[in-house]
């Protein structure tokens, strides 16, 4: 859990979220359903992690 952080979601609706997941995580969107964590990137400029999710394998969480 980063706590010093910003955690934001990529994509058509940018989210914050409360804690770092990490890579392999999985994320329930209740618009698009279950999430993986695929990437991590640091922004310098913004001092937040931002997380780049896809379409879980999963059915259920």
């Amino acid at each position: 859990m980063s706590k010093n952080f910003k955690v934001s979601t990529a994509g058509k609706t940018p989210r914050s979220l409360d804690y770092e997941p990490q890579i392999g995580d999985e994320v329930n969107d209740p618009i698009a359903g279950l999430q993986i964590v695929r990437r991590k990137v640091f922004d310098e400029v913004n001092n937040q992690i931002v997380i780049y999710l896809e379409q879980s394998p999963n059915l259920f969480p």
